[in-house]
């Protein structure tokens, strides 16, 4: 009896590999998909979407330097930067430079010596560290500039590290309010992007400016 035992579990465990080896090439993109439909129907940090890209603001910010990191994520399922199409890529370029419009011009210092570098990158570190987590592109947008910066009555201190290495781990938790406030001012200069550029780009709330 105990043989049979032995046979009947023998044979579970094998089906068992069989299905998850057959499941392995479908549930991986359905993980993908899942991911990415609850990540572009986030609304409360969202700044503005594209007809491929949707960018959202960071909820944690770099400990020194101005406000408006953001995430940009392409707007379907793609585990490869260099897969995105040419109109893709056309329009990436829009995306980053009305960020890069918006976080120059959004928080009140448009003085003509105030300096400001940006960093975008493509890291794709988490997906790499945990299988669980799907690879889907998107890249991390961050202002830098050597001044402080004020929102309000909260302070964004200025960039200790400026023209060095940017330490991405190195971050703070944005007050809701202060989150607010700066998606607001980022989305007014982001409207004036698009028209002077006469690109197409949608808010949060379903308007259309271009």
């Amino acid at each position: 009896m105990g043989i049979w035992w032995s046979v009947l579990f023998l044979l579970f465990a094998v089906c068992i590999s069989g299905c998850a080896y057959l499941i392995k090439p479908v549930a991986k993109p359905l993980r993908s998909a899942v991911r990415l439909t609850i990540q572009l129907h986030q609304k409360e940090r969202q700044i503005f979407s594209t007809r491929y890209f949707m960018v959202e603001l960071k909820k944690r910010h770099i400990r020194t330097g101005p406000p408006g990191s953001a995430t940009i994520r392409l707007k379907r399922v793609e585990e490869k930067l260099g897969f995105l199409t040419d109109e893709e890529w056309l329009e990436l370029k829009y995306v980053i430079g009305a960020l890069e419009y918006a976080s120059m011009h959004a928080f009140g210092d448009e003085r003509p010596n105030v300096y400001m570098e940006f960093s975008v990158q493509c890291l794709m570190n988490h997906a790499m560290r945990q299988w669980f987590k799907p690879e889907l592109v998107h890249l991390h947008f961050h202002p830098r500039k050597r001044e402080k910066t004020m929102v309000g009555n909260f302070e964004f201190p200025a960039d200790d590290n400026f023209g060095k290495a940017l330490n991405l781990y190195d971050t703070r938790n944005i007050p809701e309010q202060v989150q607010k406030e700066i998606i607001r001012l980022m989305q007014e200069k982001v409207k004036e992007f698009a028209k002077m550029y006469k690109i197409s780009i949608t808010l949060p709330d379903g308007t259309v400016h271009q």
